[in-house]
């Protein structure tokens, strides 16, 4: 494949990455949920899920936009160094001194820090993750309108997704758990798009 060949980069298409607008409100407004954010540090804890991406499918679910297997696939390829570059080791950094932290506040301030720059790494993966969404929409690789409703459909592809990829058995999506969490999240999810509309 000559480089004239291969797909355009849509991060590098000249324009800027938008931070924000109503895909961050939305998502500020589901994951400032309690129960929301146990359900996802649960999948995430479990399956290796990334939160920001599948927060930001459950956006376009929203809004209609549905994704098969194939376009998860893509669109996670398209952010996948971001996220094992910058956003992982942040969030590592913050984890590992959780402890420290709690017991001297030079180092509470440090993690504070941290936390804050690991929310902007995340919202520059969600641009990041938009852009491609578009970008995909616009040359034809993906426009899929679904109605109605694919709150739902959108998390099981994406845990789907997920679980298959740390090759673990799809039943344990079905326990009780994680039925508990799914459920969560969808509900909260339908929620907070009818607050906002």
């Amino acid at each position: 494949m000559t480089d004239a060949d291969k797909p355009a980069n849509p991060i590098a298409s000249g324009s800027e990455l938008q931070l924000k607008g109503p895909h961050w409100t939305f998502i500020l407004k589901l994951y400032g949920s309690r129960e929301v954010q146990q359900a996802c540090l649960l999948l995430q804890d479990s399956f290796g899920i990334d939160i920001s991406f599948l927060l930001t499918l459950v956006w376009y679910a929203t809004h209609g936009v549905g994704f098969d297997h194939g376009d998860i696939e893509a669109l996670d390829h398209a952010i996948a160094s971001w996220r094992s570059d910058v956003v992982h080791p942040l969030r590592t950094m913050r984890r590992e001194i959780k402890l420290a932290a709690s017991q001297d506040g030079v180092i509470g301030d440090y993690r504070n820090k941290i936390k804050s720059i690991e929310i902007e790494a995340e919202q520059i993966e969600i641009a990041m993750l938009m852009k491609t969404v578009e970008w995909r929409k616009l040359t034809g690789v993906s426009d899929k309108t679904i109605e109605p409703a694919p709150i739902a459909r959108t998390v099981e592809t994406v845990l789907a997704f997920y679980v298959a990829r740390a090759e673990l058995p799809a039943v344990q999506l079905q326990m009780p758990a994680m039925r508990a969490a799914i459920n969560a999240l969808v509900d909260t999810a339908a929620r907070a798009n009818s607050e906002l509309r």
